[in-house]
């Protein structure tokens, strides 16, 4: 069986996990990535002696149990997991290129000159910010491209604060 990144909604209600299911662990800011083998080493003192565990999300927390137990042990808050919600919002200007135009504008979300703020794509093939295109709040938000965008293809101007 090939191994699998187990994702929090796969965990609902229980899932069981195989030893080689492969788990990200988040710790001083450093990201590990371990075998549920090699996690279950730690759990016990006598891996010969280990017990399989289930995984769930209920409850508001992640839970565990020993696979036949019928206590579940809450391991992590939900809510510790969260971010802050996304209050930035996404603005979409379509164009379509004409072989000479180079300047795009006006761009409404552009607030600074901060090319990694936009996804720039042409006829759906992304853009390199700061290689193929610049960006200036100017004119109400403009984007400029070091060569014209192609005849007849979309240029799309995704900009998020």
């Amino acid at each position: 069986m090939a191994a699998q990144i187990k994702k929090i909604p796969q965990l609902n209600p229980a899932t069981s996990v195989s030893s080689s299911d492969l788990f990200v662990i988040n710790q001083n800011n450093a990201t590990k990535k371990a075998t549920f083998g090699l996690l279950k080493q730690y759990i016990t003192d006598d891996f010969t002696q280990a017990r399989d565990i289930q995984l769930r999300k209920g409850n508001g927390y992640i839970q565990w149990r020993y696979a036949g137990d019928s206590e579940w042990i809450n391991l992590v808050s939900l809510l510790e997991l969260q971010g802050p919600s996304g209050g930035g919002a996404i603005t979409q200007a379509v164009f379509v290129g004409d072989g000479v135009r180079k300047i795009f504008n006006p761009i409404s979300g552009i607030i600074s000159s901060d090319a990694l703020k936009c996804i720039v794509t042409v006829g759906g093939a992304s853009q390199q910010p700061y290689v193929s295109f610049t960006i200036s709040a100017e004119n109400m938000g403009t984007v400029t491209f070091d060569e014209a965008p192609p005849v007849g293809l979309p240029v799309t101007i995704c900009t998020f604060q």
